[in-house]
């Protein structure tokens, strides 16, 4: 037997019948109008009396009419003449206790696309068929049907999705689109200025390919993960090599001594520590550095940094001191050999043949030759 729902204006019943409604479960959105909508919950019913009849149901609360529909349960003794009787989702029976409880579940057949707003009721009736409004309980719900599935595509807000060959930009994630198969493309690398990027790192369910056909039965979501890089820039007396690095690294680095050599260094107080974009970052010559931005990595020394430099420094000192007189350059004349039979003069230095008792130059008597060359004085 069927009962309309009119039951609400009908006197209340001597009897103290109740029924409670709970466990409701159903789809809030279902893609394509071939799929039955599955709801499902339990009705706990008490203060029944011999004759009491059960009744349930899911209305359609725009035209609170029952919704078409079939009763899908695997207890024999529930809803008996709703297969029997009627197309549509609702049941009733003959109770043969005061309480107990009922699992009911209902296929809704629905072939327009569009929000739905429903309503799960369960009462109690007498044996005349008039229901009994203090049982009755209800419970409300909203399906929305569609012909069509939302993908949603998770991404940074600086990097853009390509979706079956159409790109779309930052902000626009949600994309409507027919079941079966789709791809899905993300940028490998995405720069945002000069010392900032952002390196794709695999999605959310494990996969590593940027570019990836995905099969879409329903609406889904997927989430591309991406690492913050930032760009290290290290001096060369540094043993860190200059690049990107993703954010969170730890950087190990020391001071490399062979470019210390290599650039002609003279140390007069040794090394002064580590700065990052001027700041003191450590006193140690080994040292670490968690990457948390742009980051300028340079060594501190306490020294003249070029040896032409110091060299040049000295040089003016000197000038300087032969000037005031503090320092006598004595300047020789480079030593050279004496022709074989020729003496030099002890007092020009004039080379002269040995045989001569007189220089020529000077007219310093050379005392200590012994001989005299012939017509000559």
């Amino acid at each position: 037997m069927l009962f309309s729902v009119g039951f609400l204006s009908l006197a209340v019943s001597a009897h103290a019948q109740t029924t409670v409604v709970s466990g409701l479960t159903y789809p809030s959105v279902v893609i394509g109008t071939s799929k039955p909508i599955h709801v499902s919950f339990t009705v706990a019913y008490s203060g029944a009396i011999s004759g009491d009849i059960f009744a349930a149901g899911v209305l359609d609360n725009a035209t609170g009419n029952y919704v078409p529909g079939s009763v899908y349960t695997s207890n024999p003794n529930t809803c008996i003449s709703a297969s029997a009787v009627s197309p549509f989702a609702v049941c009733d029976y003959l109770l043969g206790s005061s309480s107990g409880s009922e699992n009911l579940e209902f296929n809704l057949n629905l072939v327009q696309a569009r929000t739905y707003q429903f309503s799960v009721f369960a009462g109690l009736g007498d044996s005349a068929g008039v229901m009994l409004p203090a049982s009755y309980s209800s419970m409300g719900f909203k399906v929305t049907l569609r012909n069509y599935l939302v993908l949603t595509v998770s991404v940074p807000s600086n990097v853009s999705v390509t979706v079956d060959g159409s790109l779309w930009y930052p902000g626009y994630p949600n994309v409507e689109l027919n079941p079966g198969n789709h791809t899905i493309s993300v940028p490998e690398m995405v720069q945002i200025n000069s010392t900032s990027r952002l390196k794709f790192s695999g999605w959310l369910d494990g996969s590593m390919l940027a570019t990836r056909t995905v099969d879409l039965e329903d609406d889904a979501t997927f989430g591309a993960n991406y690492v913050t890089q930032f760009f290290v820039s290290s001096s060369g007396d540094s043993t860190l090599q200059s690049g990107w690095y993703d954010r969170g690294t730890v950087l190990q680095f020391s001071v490399d001594d062979r470019q210390v050599l290599n650039e002609y260094r003279m140390l007069l107080g040794g090394f002064d520590g580590w700065y990052n974009d001027g700041q003191l970052i450590s006193k140690s010559s080994s040292a670490s550095l968690t990457v948390n931005g742009p980051t300028m990595l340079a060594a501190g020394w306490n020294y003249l940094p070029y040896l032409p430099a110091i060299f040049g420094v000295a040089l003016v000192g000197i000038i300087l001191l032969v000037r005031s007189g503090r320092i006598v350059l004595t300047i020789r004349a480079p030593k050279r050999k004496t022709k074989a039979g020729y003496t030099k003069c002890v007092s020009c230095g004039a080379e002269i043949p040995t045989d001569w008792k007189r220089c020529f130059y000077c007219g310093t008597k050379q005392a200590s030759l012994s001989k005299q060359g012939p017509g000559r004085r």
